[in-house]
């Protein structure tokens, strides 16, 4: 007779109740690390995108400051057109012509039939504006009708030269304007009532290197006259900061073929309209990042300052 015998094997609960070996615990801590450097990294790159996003903008956004304030500027490099149809039998006009030296007051000069230029002037040659800006500078003299565009207070007043007391032969003849200080800017006194007149003022635009400044980026600063009697220039101040490779160039003639389409097209309407263009002007300069930890690449830029019929 045959006896089968079962043997039945008990299992016994790990002590200290239900919970993981220690190699399992090892294998959760090493998912949690792996996502936890998966997270960090997902979001360093986050926020490394935003910040090169942010300094970009930066870039564009001092771009766009830097071409509204050239272009604000040399719009009112010339008399207005109204003035001279109004005081002068002159058909053609240049939009643009050479203002008299930096240095030279507006005061003693002779009553001139415009005022108004944008010129390019050799700071190591100019003794009367202070600072150590070497180099071109873009020189500005800029005419503002009154009293539309004129703020209150002292200034250059440019106005046509039968309205000054003084009687000359350059007052006798018609179409010369002169300028003279003003403690209170107003109308001229020995005119007609309605007669045009306007504000003079002069800007230097020059450039800094970082080498200038230390350790900060390079700039670009701007220069005007000082509010007083006595003729001279104020000290710089800065412009547009984080400005590098400037250059300006100035040109005589017509544009180049290679000149972008927009530039070229107001350059070929203003020669349509049948007024000169005469000297015309080519930047060249680089945007750079303000902030080198996240520095983006320079933001190139060419641009051409036209005059304006």
């Amino acid at each position: 007779m045959v006896s089968l015998s079962i043997t039945l094997f008990q299992t016994f609960p790990r002590r200290g109740g239900i919970g993981f070996s220690l190699v399992e615990c090892l294998i959760a801590n090493a998912l949690i690390l792996v996502m936890i450097s998966a997270l960090i990294s997902a979001s360093l790159d986050v926020v490394v995108a935003t910040r090169l996003g942010a300094e970009r903008s930066d870039q564009s956004l001092r771009l766009w400051q830097l071409r509204h304030s050239l272009d604000a500027t040399v719009a009112t490099a010339r008399m207005p057109p109204e003035w001279l149809n109004q005081a002068s039998t002159r058909t053609t006009l240049s939009p643009w012509q050479r203002p008299a030296a930096p240095c030279e007051s507006p005061v003693t000069a002779m009553a001139r039939e415009q005022w108004g230029g944008v010129d390019l002037v050799d700071l190591n040659k100019a003794p009367c504006v202070p600072g150590v800006s070497t180099g071109p500078g873009l020189y500005v003299e800029r005419v503002l009708p009154c009293p539309m565009q004129c703020k209150q207070g002292p200034g250059y007043r440019v106005a046509p030269a039968r309205c000054h007391v003084e009687q000359s032969d350059e007052a006798d003849s018609g179409g010369l304007w002169r300028v003279d200080w003003q403690e209170n800017l107003s109308s001229p006194e020995n005119c007609p009532e309605g007669t045009a007149w306007g504000r003079l003022e002069r800007l230097i635009i020059s450039y800094r290197t970082a080498a200038h400044l230390g350790n900060t980026a390079p700039e670009l600063r701007m220069q005007s006259l000082t509010e007083g009697p006595e003729y001279g220039w104020s000290s710089a101040e800065t412009l547009v900061a984080g400005i590098s490779d400037w250059q300006v160039t100035r040109i005589n003639g017509f544009p180049a073929p290679s000149t972008g389409s927009s530039e070229a097209g107001a350059a070929l309407g203003a020669i349509t309209e049948g007024v000169p263009l005469g000297a015309y002007f080519q930047l060249g300069f680089s945007v750079i990042s303000l902030d080198k930890p996240f520095s983006v690449p320079p933001l190139r830029v060419s641009q051409l300052l036209l005059p304006h019929a």
